[in-house]
Order: C-alpha cells, then sequence, then structure tokens
C-alpha cells in the first residue's frame, strides 16, 4: 500500500544517513533484516571506479506495490556512496514490495559532495564545499518498470542487479589501445622486433609499425565505426605469422581488440559468383588445383562458397575444374589468384 511507504519514508527520513551504507541498522531482535542491496560492479560496466572515472554515487529507490504499478514512489535518496561501496538500506524497505533504483553517478570524492539541505535530508541533489550544485555525470535505472523491479523478501538481503549501463553526460572520444603484448603475446620480441600494422577496415590513423616492447598505445577512434586491422611479425630465421583483430569503439569508452590465433598459414575464399552460377549449375560441383596441384578434399558444391587453406603465404593460382553431377568434367572452369598472407583469409580474383 502506497500510504504505508509514503508514512514510512516521511518518519524515518532522519535516519537515512546511516540506513544508505552497508553499517545499516539490524532487525528486530531474533529476526534477519528485510534490506535492499546493490554493488556497484552491477551498474559499472566498464565505467572505471575512482579518480579517473565515477568516485561517488547516490541510489533512489523506487518502490512498486505490485508487478502492475506504472507509478512508482521515490524512497529518499542515499548519501553519496564511495564506487567501491556498496549499498544498502534496510528501514525503509517493507517486504513484499517490488524495488528499482536511479543512480546518480560523480567524479567527485563522496566525501567532497553534500545533499542538499543536509546528510540526513534525503535529498538527491548534490552540493560542492562552495555550495555549488554538482550534476551527475552518469546516470542509470535499475529495473525498467515495476515487473522488472526486485521483490522484497522478507528476512533476506534482496540484491538489485538488473541495471541499464550507464549513460555519460559527458562522454569522451572513444579510443582504441594496441599493446604488443596483447597482439602477438608475452613473447612478442622473441618473434620479431617490429610488429607489421595494416588497416583493413574503418579510418583509424595506424602506425605502419609497432615495437614489441612499446608501451601500450591508445589512438583516437570514431564512435560505432568497426576497425579491423593486420598484425604481421615476421621473423629473421623463420617464417612470418600473422593475425586479423577487431574491434567496435564506443564512446566514453577505451576498447581493446580482438584477435584470430596467431597463425603461420593463411587461408582463401572462392565466392560462388567468381565459379559462375552459369558453368557451375545446381547439383556440379568444382575442385581447386593450387600451384597445379590438386587440393586434397577441395570437391566443392556449386553455389557454396569455398574455403581452401591452409595453404603457405605467398602468391598461388588457383585452377577450376568443374564437374556434372555424375562427375564428368565440364569446360569453362575460371582461373583464379590469391596472395596467401599468414593468419589472414583472403578473397580469390579470377578471370
Amino acid at each position: 500500500m502506497r500510504l504505508d511507504i509514503e508514512r514510512l519514508a516521511a518518519a524515518m527520513t532522519a535516519c537515512l544517513a546511516a540506513a544508505c551504507a552497508t553499517d545499516a541498522s539490524s532487525g528486530l531482535a531474533g529476526t534477519a533484516p528485510t534490506e535492499v542491496t546493490l554493488e556497484p560492479e552491477v551498474f559499472l560496466d566498464g565505467v572505471t571506479c575512482g579518480p579517473s572515472g565515477l568516485s561517488s554515487y547516490v541510489v533512489t529507490l523506487l518502490a512498486y506495490d505490485d508487478a502492475t504499478d506504472t507509478t512508482p514512489f521515490l524512497l529518499p535518496a542515499s548519501r553519496p556512496l564511495p564506487c567501491a561501496t556498496t549499498f544498502a538500506m534496510r528501514d525503509l524497505v517493507i517486504a513484499g514490495k517490488r524495488y528499482g533504483a536511479l543512480i546518480d553517478g560523480y567524479e567527485e570524492d563522496a566525501s567532497a559532495l553534500t545533499p542538499f539541505g543536509g546528510s540526513s535530508s534525503g535529498s538527491r541533489t548534490m552540493l560542492r564545499a562552495d555550495g555549488t550544485t554538482a550534476a551527475p555525470r552518469w546516470s542509470s535505472q535499475c529495473g525498467a518498470g515495476a515487473n522488472d523491479a526486485m521483490l522484497a523478501v522478507y528476512g533476506a538481503s534482496n540484491e538489485v542487479l538488473d541495471c541499464a549501463p550507464l549513460v555519460d553526460a559527458q562522454p569522451t572520444a572513444p579510443s582504441l589501445t594496441l599493446d604488443p603484448i596483447e597482439l602477438v603475446g608475452d613473447n612478442a620480441c622473441s618473434l620479431a622486433a617490429e610488429l607489421d600494422l595494416r588497416r583493413l577496415s574503418g579510418s583509424l590513423d595506424l602506425p605502419p609499425v609497432l615495437a614489441c616492447d612499446a608501451p601500450p598505445l591508445t589512438l583516437a577512434a570514431t564512435s560505432g565505426e568497426l576497425v579491423r586491422l593486420y598484425v604481421r611479425v615476421a621473423r629473421p630465421d623463420g617464417p612470418s605469422a600473422g593475425r586479423e583483430c577487431e574491434a567496435l569503439p564506443t564512446s566514453g569508452k577505451t576498447v581493446a581488440p580482438s584477435c584470430t590465433p596467431l597463425s603461420y598459414v593463411g587461408r582463401v575464399t572462392l565466392a560462388p559468383h567468381l565459379v559462375g552460377a552459369a558453368a557451375c549449375p545446381a547439383g556440379a560441383f568444382f575442385e581447386v588445383a593450387v600451384d597445379g596441384a590438386p587440393l586434397p578434399g577441395s570437391r566443392i558444391a556449386c553455389g557454396v562458397t569455398a574455403q581452401l587453406g591452409p595453404l603457405a603465404p605467398g602468391l598461388v593460382d588457383l585452377a577450376v575444374a568443374l564437374f556434372d553431377a555424375d562427375g564428368k568434367q565440364l569446360s569453362g572452369g575460371p582461373s583464379c589468384k590469391a596472395e596467401v598472407e599468414p593468419g589472414r583469409t583472403v578473397a580469390a580474383a579470377c578471370l
């Protein structure tokens, strides 16, 4: 019942300063307290906790009578809490109600903020020491509505879990970090003194080389633009190895690319249109010879993209032989070429 919540909130606002930290008051003698808790890791979602990111946060609980309630009651806001501190409220929590939460995240330390009206006012507005209003940089909501809100169970610690990603009111430009160890492994310098880098897609201003022992390099990126790059290490006394990497930069975040396994061999794709639908009809198949030698296991149904490999790096000639459904060889197979690179899958070009 909403009236119960409103009366309890009015009566207990003065106790809020003690009730919204992890040292919340205990329940009745012999019973465990009914509480609502929230761990910062649930809503941080990649935002740094500390001086270089979100330093403190304020929680305002939304109380719903039941799963059909469309007008939640806002409980008094918590004091500003350090970003590593768990939020917990007991005195204003009623078992059987549903609870969501509004999160306000600040760059300022918790000690530098005071709720408007005093530490026990329950105000969601934060003031700095000089009396100016501090606007939250980040915001989030836990529970999109009553149906998604957490149901408080009597005598239990009820953790709020369903939080949307933080929205940054002052998003910084996205960036991409390139770390030689992440790109080719801890033994990067045993492979080569330098890593050759090549952009495959995107507009990233990528350097052509990166020293094997260089510190992580952070580059400005474009939000939402997929970046694909190729990393190659050339050993002076051995074969080259390579891998493809990609990343999707997001505003306000620094991301690292994810990469395919480092490999000394490559692969080639042969698209159906290169073979030709007329020359290679449904039910027929084709085989591929690489530099004049039939490629084992290369019998491929017409209309299917051929995945050829593993192949040694270098320029290769691909000859396509066509066969009908009965295995009789047909004329008209194309001649193709491909530049095989270690750790890459490249498309063939055909005549």
